[in-house]
């Protein structure tokens, strides 16, 4: 805003009006991989997306989305419908309000409370990004404080 007094800004992340995952593949940053999250080159699939929307003028020309090479691990390693995205255990773990059976019996039987990464963890990109040590960032705001696996002591111990 400094630089740019005139312009106006809009910042975004997680919860925006534009769709991060093809605003991003049409940048240029990744591809969109069978499970439907944005693929990078780097850090494979575990990435945030933030943006910052503007009214500067650009000249800038949008990519053509390009896909995985589809080879199915992450629909073989799937504990739920991979073709239906509302069966996604990790949408699941994270609706609000009451859970159906058949939803509750997923969550148990994949052992997890939130979230699910078996898609991401199976992927040849992610694996790759593993073996080369790009899959985590070196920012010390993301690494500073973390908590791998909670404990009960931990929770415990969490504040407010």
């Amino acid at each position: 805003q400094s630089i740019y007094p005139s312009a106006h800004f809009a910042c975004f992340g997680d919860h925006s009006p534009i769709n991060e995952k093809t605003a991003a593949a049409k940048a240029g940053l990744g591809i969109i991989g069978e499970h439907s999250l944005l693929i990078t080159p780097k850090h494979s699939s575990y990435v945030f997306l933030f943006e910052i929307v503007c009214d500067l003028e650009c000249n800038l020309s949008a990519q053509e989305i390009t896909h995985c090479e589809k080879c199915g691990k992450c629909k073989e390693a799937c504990p739920s419908d991979f073709s239906d995205k509302k069966s996604c255990l990790s949408a699941i773990t994270q609706k609000k309000g009451e859970l159906a059976e058949n939803e509750v019996d997923l969550i148990s039987k994949a052992n997890c409370a939130w979230g699910c990464d078996i898609c991401q963890t199976v992927c040849p990109h992610t694996i790759k990004a593993i073996k080369e040590g790009t899959i985590y960032t070196n920012n010390n705001w993301f690494n500073s404080n973390v908590l791998p696996q909670p404990s009960e002591e931990s929770i415990a111990n969490t504040q407010d």
